[in-house]
């Protein structure tokens, strides 16, 4: 018996491939029931001894594609590491017993990581537990909700969220026109709700409505935003104006490698500067982040930037919310000064595996594996 197993890093589930050997029983001296485990690049071979004799002594010779990698090699099992990405291997071992021969090999392929998306499972014991469908964020579990839970439209838009906790609910409705969209927030508990209506009447203008029957006192705004690009296309200048036209939010942004590295607040004369690794970025989900309750830690982008209420101003930007940054951040300054520092440790296909605070917690992060 011969087994292929493509096993997915930390994945939740491997794919057993079986080629059997013509009548060969397991049970019997001189099978070696050849395995192999594939881990994209990496593969571990396993056999058993030809005979089941403990005093006598076996040999084995290793072949990959027919050239040598190890003779008289004296016990089973072998690793192969930093193979080619997307290629087919014949794996041979050739067992000596005093002159007896028995050979067994095995036909594998490894993987190319880059066929496959890691979405991220989840973060520690602590934090949230990810699941999804067709690569879309479905539904999580966090420790302040019970459960979380996202409906999709047949063009991956969210159209509704669920959130439950142990003592509240709350439940949100999103509406789609053209480029325009709202969303209504719903508390169980109550028939006042929260309502966000975004009327775009170009990519770089737009209105929001703004009405809060949660809060205490109710309030009803509306404000106007204006937006300017650079070159490819990502939003460089933000304004936000009062329905009596006076400017009463303005930022600008800067990027560098698909990362957001700096915003400038103008309004409150701050800087923030934003430092990343060169590693690909674990935060390979994002929420509708406009909504309430969303984990901050999680998302890539301006989600990072939970910090003198900036989280509550960007919500204003969904745009920059959906953005998802290329890398890890490693830092965060404020007008220079260091206000938080994030370390990781990485596998060998350079994701994230740990994610260490500037509080000294650290934390395993988890990956789905899932084909293209």
């Amino acid at each position: 018996m011969k087994n292929v197993y493509i096993f997915f890093l930390v994945a939740i589930s491997t794919l057993t491939i079986s080629c059997d050997k013509g009548d060969d029983d397991s049970s019997t001296d001189g099978s070696m029931d050849l395995e192999a485990t594939v881990f994209f690049d990496y593969v571990e071979f396993s056999w058993k001894r030809p005979t089941r004799e403990v005093n006598i002594d076996v040999s084995y010779d290793l072949y990959l594609n027919d050239e040598l990698l190890e003779a008289n090699k004296l016990n089973p099992g072998y690793v192969l590491e930093d193979l080619m990405f997307n290629t087919s291997y014949v794996f041979k071992v050739i067992g000596d017993i005093d002159g007896a021969i028995y050979t067994e090999e095995i036909a594998f392929s490894t993987i190319n990581p880059d066929d496959y998306n890691f979405l991220l499972k989840s973060i520690g014991a602590d934090e949230p537990y990810c699941f999804y469908d067709n690569n879309e964020l479905l539904s999580s579990t966090e420790s302040y909700v019970t459960d979380l839970e996202f409906v999709y439209d047949s063009q991956g838009r969210i159209t509704k969220q669920l959130e439950r906790g142990d003592i509240y609910g709350i439940f949100t409705d999103f509406e789609y026109l053209g480029t325009s969209f709202s969303y209504i927030k719903n508390a169980f508990i109550s028939d006042t709700p929260l309502i966000m209506e975004y009327d775009f009447t170009s990519s770089n203008a737009y209105s929001i409505r703004h009405r809060d029957n949660l809060a205490s006192p109710t309030f009803d705004y509306t404000y106007t935003v204006e937006l300017n690009r650079n070159a490819q296309g990502k939003i460089q200048y933000f304004e936000m104006f009062n329905a009596n036209g006076v400017t009463i939010d303005e930022m600008t942004f800067e990027y560098a490698n698909e990362n957001l590295v700096q915003l400038n607040d103008v309004k409150n004369d701050v800087l923030y500067e934003i430092a990343y690794d060169t590693k690909k970025s674990y935060a390979t989900y994002t929420m509708f982040a406009i909504s309430g309750g969303s984990p901050t830690k999680l998302a890539a982008g301006v989600r990072w930037l939970d910090i003198d209420n900036l989280y509550g101003r960007l919500k204003y930007i969904p745009e920059l919310f959906l953005m998802r940054s290329a890398n890890n951040v490693v830092s965060i300054k404020v007008n220079g000064d260091v206000l938080r520092t994030y370390g990781y440790e990485y596998s060998g296909l350079e994701y994230p595996t740990e994610i260490t605070y500037d509080n000294g917690n650290s934390y395993e992060l988890n990956y789905y594996i899932e084909e293209n």
